[in-house]
């Protein structure tokens, strides 16, 4: 329970962060010449934007999505997946 509580005292700033570091994932995606699409909704383009202001207070979340641009999308997102250094790739969200 010491465990438990040590990382609730620590939640509301590592959101924070998350949410800061999806921003800059999201707007360096966005100009990447691979990059086909970003949904981020901390993003003024995006069509969720509003609903971010409203109940995310503007902080986006920590998931971004994106597509590659490549004639074969699919093949291309499994090879970007399957060669990850830092990232890695989980069935939900909070998984190691």
């Amino acid at each position: 329970s010491w465990m438990f509580l040590q990382g609730i005292e620590t939640l509301s700033l590592r959101m924070e962060r998350h949410c800061e570091n999806a921003m800059k994932v999201a707007e360096h995606l966005k100009k990447h010449p691979k990059v086909a699409w970003v949904k981020y909704p901390g993003l003024k383009d995006d069509p969720q934007h509003a609903k971010n202001l409203k109940y995310l207070k503007g902080k986006g979340g920590p998931m971004v999505i994106f597509g590659l641009k490549a004639a074969d999308a699919p093949a291309a997102g499994r090879n970007f997946i399957d060669n990850l250094k830092l990232i890695s790739h989980v069935a939900n969200v909070g998984d190691h």
